[in-house]
């Protein structure tokens, strides 16, 4: 059953409607996340385990509309004291504000509804399925921790304290991303410990910094798809290239608009079959 949840991780898909996804999609009421569906306009809460529920303020909510988003909206929100961190269908952004001021943004006539943002949904498949079975992250992986813009500091302390090296980091257009290794070995019971008592996962996804967890691969050329695509290559795994073509010496340039080839950068650099009187 759990290696079938890792398989199929859309039956970890969470809902409180039985609307297929396709009458979803066009329904002004519903939140469509990766790891939920949720049309606001019904009662019904959505069985999130609870060591995967946010206890507390969770520091970040999804806000929806009551009609498409529009800059007066987003004054309101700003007014609130909320900031927009990412659009979520359908009409509703992701926010980072306090539980205050969801409460203040759910009593605004526009708002459809406040949502917290759950750790249940910050997880990518398969950190959801290993996370819900409390299973342990696997001792050689690395995972990609996506911050919350505001939270970098806090976030630091946090993982540091959970014994989580950050091994690099770079920008995104929404917030840190922290490639990190967690300190594993030799911690039984899916990485409890006196900081997770739950597992490492849930407590990363707990934290309220954190906006995004996923596993971490390391970036590789993928050409050899297309070299197959294209028939420089028989297949995949051959190394060598069609009549032993290598694209040495050959030079490619595509324009449309000519060149000045008596510009004094140009001069004496620029081939062509037939010149255009001129240009």
């Amino acid at each position: 059953h759990h290696a079938s949840r890792i398989t199929h991780p859309s039956s970890l898909r969470l809902s409180n409607t039985s609307s297929p996804l396709s009458q979803l999609l066009r329904r002004p009421t519903a939140i469509l996340l990766e790891n939920a569906l949720l049309d606001t306009a019904q009662p019904g809460a959505l069985s999130i385990p609870d060591h995967l529920r946010a206890h507390g303020d969770p520091g970040a909510y999804v806000v929806q509309s009551h009609t498409l988003l529009d800059a007066s909206f987003r004054a309101r929100l700003s007014a609130a004291g909320a900031n927009i961190v990412a659009y979520i269908p359908n009409q509703a952004y992701l926010v980072r504000a306090s539980q205050a001021v969801a409460q203040q943004l759910q009593a605004d006539p526009g708002t459809q509804s406040v949502v917290p943002y759950e750790p249940y949904f910050k997880l990518k498949p398969p950190l959801l399925a290993l996370a819900v079975e409390q299973q342990p992250v696997p001792e050689d992986a690395t995972l990609n921790v996506l911050l919350f813009p505001d939270a970098r500091a806090a976030a630091l302390d946090a993982l540091s304290n959970l014994g989580v090296e950050v091994l690099s980091e770079e920008r995104s257009p929404f917030g840190p991303m922290l490639r990190v290794r967690p300190r594993n070995a030799g911690i039984p019971g899916g990485q409890s410990s006196p900081a997770a008592p739950d597992g490492l996962l849930p407590a990363l996804a707990g934290l309220a910094s954190v906006q995004e967890l996923e596993l971490s691969h390391v970036r590789r050329l993928a050409n050899d798809l297309s070299r197959a695509r294209i028939a420089v290559a028989a297949d995949t795994v051959t190394p060598g290239n069609y009549l032993g073509l290598t694209g040495t010496n050959v030079l490619v340039n595509v324009n449309d608009s000519g060149v000045d080839t008596n510009q004094p950068d140009l001069l004496g650099r620029v081939l062509c079959d037939l010149p255009i009187s001129g240009v």
